[in-house]
């Protein structure tokens, strides 16, 4: 774990935490040049993909886009359903609600229950595929749709904070990115997680007063796949007030600067 202590008045940004994992070596696969009716054929004995209409995927793109993503290696693929399937559990245990935005449908209740059951579905589905296939996939599979975020999250545990969590995705400049900010407490805190590829640079991700767009604080590092950095966002040991943002910027490639999540605990 890395900490940065303040100085003076500066605030302290407290850890980076790691997701542990299992790396595996690319590997190179015979299907990768099979012919979408080759695919179909191989797959016919896995279940039909569930009928969700802002997922717009087949079989076929399945497996090419996990052949051009993860050079066939399904298990980070896999790892990242499973983690959208417990997001969205713990959304509908803590009456949440999921916005599609894309189609700009509210999920709660039994609506979002009936969800998670076709997001299992679809891992069910995916691990059929890993299993015919060693992994081969898209042109264009949607993925895990960076238009779903999470709306209106009631919690009963933080009476005067900030009454949601707020998830947004960045999906650009070669990052695939999750951006969570909560309030722990009165602490606003960011929760970064690296979904793609390990970043080839370093990236600096900057936290901000949103009011006149004052830097709180600034560090550069670099997320390997499945890597996650949490700062909890403190000045003399006490929570910052008013609304703090985050922003992730690659030395890259330019992104036009925007808060990718902002927060406000007390």
């Amino acid at each position: 774990m890395l900490m940065s202590q303040g100085i003076s008045k500066l605030p302290i940004i407290v850890g980076l935490a790691f997701i542990a994992g299992t790396t595996l070596l690319p590997h190179q696969s015979a299907e990768a040049a099979l012919r979408a009716e080759d695919i179909n054929a191989r797959a016919a004995s896995c279940p039909a993909l569930p009928k969700v209409i802002w997922w717009k995927t087949t079989h076929v793109k399945i497996v090419k886009y996990v052949d051009r993503k993860y050079g066939g290696n399904w298990h980070p693929y896999i790892k990242k359903w499973e983690n959208y399937k417990s997001k969205m559990q713990d959304i509908l245990e803590r009456d949440g609600t999921a916005l599609v935005k894309s189609r700009d449908i509210r999920l709660r209740g039994d609506q979002l229950a009936r969800h998670i059951v076709q997001i299992e579905q679809r891992i069910t589905v995916t691990r059929c595929l890993q299993d015919k296939f060693s992994g081969q996939m898209a042109q264009s599979d949607p993925g895990i749709d960076p238009n779903v975020h999470l709306a209106g999250l009631k919690t009963k545990t933080q009476i005067g904070t900030a009454a949601e969590d707020q998830v947004s995705s960045i999906n650009e400049a070669r990052l695939e990115v999750e951006v969570t900010a909560r309030c722990d407490g009165a602490t606003p805190t960011f929760q970064v997680t690296n979904l793609g590829k390990k970043w080839p640079r370093l990236a600096a991700i900057s936290i901000h007063r949103t009011k006149g767009n004052a830097l709180v604080s600034k560090r550069r590092m670099k997320l390997a796949n499945s890597q996650q950095a949490t700062f909890k966002i403190r000045k003399r040991g006490k929570a910052l007030k008013g609304e703090i943002g985050i922003f992730v910027q690659p030395s890259w490639a330019k992104r036009p600067f925007r808060y990718d999540t902002k927060i406000r605990c007390r």
